[in-house]
């Protein structure tokens, strides 16, 4: 029987994490107007930068008061809001990251506001609690550290934002949007956002991919009117790509049991490429000392041109693998599908399976794919699952046939 183990391995590689929010408001909450597109900070010189801006949420203070009245708003640490100018930002070093701190940063636009890394600093990080939230909104992000937008246990949401991965290059993983809960619910919310363009081709990426989820608690996802184009790992021995893709259990060397609660709609995945392995939206974890659960739904979206090498380990257009250590452990999958559009040309778009025995595992799961009809897929992996009237599977030259519909869901 063959392995079945490099696929976990592959999926494994996606580690890392992700987010949504709730942009609440207080009547202390302060409102501070960046006046300046600079990366300073020098006291009192009449430019409010998003670098003071943000020293100045931190500290629920003023640190750009030398004496002479400060360049920004006092900082009030609870709820506060930043709005950037029109232009280019372009950073000398990484922004601070943000603290145990909610707030709201506001562009003018995608390509009106825009954050440059300079090829080499992190833009915008954040590590708090449950109870803060990070709002991001209408601007766009490039040339960063990857990846562009992260939050570690707390609540992110982002609006309108282009994640531009053009010129993006790191190790261990690249990517553009990364959530992760350790010990508490969170939640990420991602609409009417282009994630695009990231690619590789060096031996020191292990993954590649657009939004990454690592999880050991309980995530609530929310993607709507997304668009994830053109990630690719080809010509690196090493990088996995993937467009989303949501981990359990597997980094803590415990399989904590943790959920995912999934609403995806007007999603467009497309041309994800890899040698190693590929997919278009995929879920793993193992779950040790209790039950894990992924449920929600997956509607009005399109997965196509996902592409994985001759020698490559695992691909899948839509993948769910799962399993548990005990026989009183579990891991439940139970999703939804209405509207999807799979056209994974060469891997399979259904890939769904229970693989407790390559997790070193002996425990149960079970994966319930129900359709609401109206799904179509250019192969026969999906046929056990899109059995509903208005389903069709092995749809011929499915790709092609629906060129104007390529991008059904999607920002873009």
């Amino acid at each position: 029987m063959t392995n079945k183990l490099p696929k976990l391995l592959v999926l494994a590689t996606f580690s890392v994490a992700l987010f949504t929010i709730l942009n609440t408001s207080s009547a202390s909450a302060a409102n501070i107007t960046v006046n300046s597109t600079a990366d300073t900070a020098v006291q009192d010189d009449g430019d409010c930068t998003l670098r003071e801006a943000i020293n100045n949420v931190n500290s629920g203070s003023d640190t750009t008061d030398g004496g002479a009245g400060g360049d920004c708003v006092a900082g009030d640490g609870s709820n506060d809001t930043i709005t950037l100018p029109g232009g280019t930002i372009t950073l000398g070093s990484n922004l601070p990251q943000i603290g145990s701190k909610s707030v709201a940063i506001n562009g003018q636009g995608i390509g009106q506001t825009i954050l440059d890394g300079a090829g080499q600093w992190f833009l915008i990080r954040a590590n708090g609690s449950a109870s803060n939230n990070l709002a991001i909104r209408g601007l766009t992000t490039e040339r960063f550290a990857p990846p562009a937008i992260s939050a570690d246990d707390m609540n992110l949401a982002i609006e309108q934002v282009e994640v531009d991965g053009n010129g993006v290059a790191g190790g261990g993983f690249i990517g553009g949007i990364a959530i992760s809960s350790s010990t508490q619910e969170v939640s990420l919310s991602i609409e009417d956002t282009y994630i695009h363009d990231f690619s590789t081709s060096s031996d020191q990426v292990g993954a590649i991919a657009g939004i990454f989820m690592t999880n050991k608690s309980h995530v609530n996802v929310n993607l709507g009117r997304v668009t994830i184009a053109r990630i690719s790992g080809l010509g690196s021995p090493t990088a996995s790509a993937a467009g989303v893709i949501g981990l359990t259990g597997l980094f803590d060397g415990e399989g904590t049991p943790a959920d995912y609660e999934l609403d995806f709609s007007n999603l467009t995945v497309s041309d994800i490429q890899s040698d190693v392995g590929a997919y278009g939206l995929a879920m793993s974890g193992i779950s040790a000392g209790g039950q894990a659960h992924i449920t929600g739904s997956i509607v009005n979206s399109t997965i196509s041109g996902i592409h994985a090498g001759p020698s490559a380990l695992a691909a899948g257009g839509l993948a769910f693998v799962v399993g548990s250590f005990l026989a009183d452990d579990n891991y439940i999958v139970d999703i939804h599908t209405n509207n999807l559009l799979l056209a994974s040309e060469g891997v399979n778009n259904c890939d769904f399976e229970v693989r407790s025995a390559d997790y070193g595992g002996a425990g149960p799961g079970s994966i319930t794919i129900t359709s609401d009809g109206g799904n179509l897929s250019d192969d026969s992996s999906c046929t056990s699952y899109f059995t509903q009237p208005t389903d069709q599977n092995n749809v011929a030259a499915l790709a092609a046939s629906l060129l104007p519909l390529a991008d059904n869901g999607g920002y873009v």
